[in-house]
C-alpha cells in the first residue's frame, strides 16, 4: 500500500508486531520489497506511521538491489517512529541510503 502511493494513509497510524517474523520466503531474487520509497519525491510513497516492534525479532531479511536506493526493512520513513524491533541474519545490498532496519528517515 505505501509503495503504491498510499503512504499518506499511514500518517499517525499505529502498528504493533505480535509475533517474531521470519522472512525466509522473501529471500529469492531481489528479496524483500522495502516498506516505503521516494518514487514520487513526496510523502505519498513514504512510511509515515508508528511501528512498535513490541520486543519481537525479524529474521532472514534479504534485499539484493545493488543499484536501488532506500533499501532496508523500511526503505523511506517520514515523520515516523519505529521502536522495539530486532533484526537478525540481515543481508541488504543497495546503492544509496541502505540499512537493515531503515534506508532513510526524515
Amino acid at each position: 500500500m505505501v509503495n503504491a502511493g498510499g503512504g499518506n494513509e499511514t500518517a499517525g497510524i499505529y502498528y504493533i508486531v505480535m509475533n517474531n517474523l521470519d522472512l525466509i520466503d522473501y529471500t529469492a531474487g531481489e528479496g524483500w520489497m522495502p516498506i516505503g520509497n521516494n518514487s514520487t519525491n513526496s510523502p505519498a510513497t513514504r512510511f509515515q506511521g508508528h511501528f512498535d516492534g513490541n520486543g519481537k525479532v525479524i529474521t532472514n531479511l534479504v534485499i539484493n538491489r545493488p543499484t536501488g536506493n532506500f533499501q532496508g526493512l523500511f526503505g523511506y520513513a517520514s515523520n515516523a517512529t519505529i521502536t522495539r524491533l530486532g533484526i537478525e541474519n540481515c543481508k541488504v545490498r543497495g546503492n544509496d541510503y541502505v540499512g537493515g532496519l531503515i534506508g532513510y528517515s526524515e
